[in-house]
């Protein structure tokens, strides 16, 4: 009987260690404010943000049409478009990450996309801003919104050549769509600082900032989330779908970030089967590569979209 109760306390114990784990990383949470996130960014990289905030300031001032769409599972989807000043060489999607704000992630990318030439889509990823949601997905489930999307502007204004692009979590999303079904206009993808899938990522977490270990607690926090989101964190790796995907791929990655490990990228790049590139940026952290990397990263992705979209 004893060895029953005992039994019974481990179970009780081990679901409420897994239902706190799952709030602390799958639920959606209150967004800071952008005051808080530019504070912080100078904070984790050491660096002014004034251009940042600069963009951040251009890109409010441009006013982007707000746009609907219905996912897969239901949920309304946000997103803000941004069509090119002159005419348009092709469309951008920009895919922000974990529990981030768009201009936490996007500030510098979007007006530097923008004047290349692009019309942009910048979602919301769901379980954040003004997308409904309650559960993050980790780009397991974002990978078929972005689909939605594709499928969404080809509906509206007709196929055009387009690129997908992400940071952290977004680059994430991207990675993971390219081993989708994907329209015949998606030229390549882009990915800044992805990790390779939810339980990598958790797990690495796990062990650097709870300094737990990863055994038992990921597998039982990827089965309440299974049962309570409806997948688990194994079911899609960066790693399978760059090992089928044919489109190009340009993997950027700064060498400093701690949040999600360089080496994640060099994993990514080393699986890839298709035409493939990886810039790492010196003394970036995570999602920094933008910011440090100035001309090296706008460079390298210039010449990306112009050698596919010629």
């Amino acid at each position: 009987m004893i060895v029953l109760y005992i039994l019974v306390i481990l179970v009780l114990l081990s679901f409420f260690v897994g239902m706190v784990c799952l709030r602390k990383c799958c639920l959606r949470q209150a967004p800071p404010t952008l005051e808080q996130v530019f504070a912080k960014q100078e904070r984790r990289w050491g660096r002014d943000v004034t251009e940042l905030r600069r963009c951040a300031a251009w890109y409010q001032e441009q006013k982007p049409e707000p746009m609907d769409l219905l996912s897969f599972d239901g949920l309304r989807l946000h997103a803000r478009y941004l069509p090119a000043e002159g005419p348009s060489k092709g469309r951008v999607l920009l895919f922000h990450g974990y529990r981030s704000l768009v201009l936490e992630d996007l500030a510098g990318l979007i007006p530097f996309y923008h004047s290349l030439g692009y019309d942009l889509l910048i979602p919301d990823q769901r379980a954040h801003g003004d997308s409904e949601g309650q559960f993050i997905g980790f780009g397991v489930l974002e990978r078929k919104d972005c689909v939605s999307w594709l499928r969404y502007l080809d509906s509206r204004f007709g196929p055009a050549p387009t690129f997908l692009a992400g940071v952290s979590m977004g680059a994430t999303t991207v990675l993971m769509a390219a081993g989708e079904e994907l329209p015949e206009d998606v030229r390549g993808v882009i990915g800044d600082c992805g990790f390779t899938s939810p339980r990598d990522i958790i797990a690495h977490q796990t062990r650097a900032q709870l300094h737990l270990p990863a055994f038992p607690l990921v597998p039982l926090t990827s089965l309440l989330n299974r049962l309570l989101a409806g997948y688990g964190f194994s079911d899609c790796s960066t790693l399978d779908t760059l090992a089928r995907t044919e489109l190009p791929v340009l993997l950027i990655h700064g060498e400093t970030d701690d949040f999600v490990p360089t080496e994640m990228s060099r994993r990514n790049y080393a699986a890839c089967r298709s035409e493939k590139e990886l810039l790492l940026i010196p003394d970036a952290g995570h999602g920094g590569a933008y910011l440090v990397g100035g001309e090296t990263y706008r460079s390298a992705v210039t010449s990306f979209l112009n050698k596919h979209n010629p």
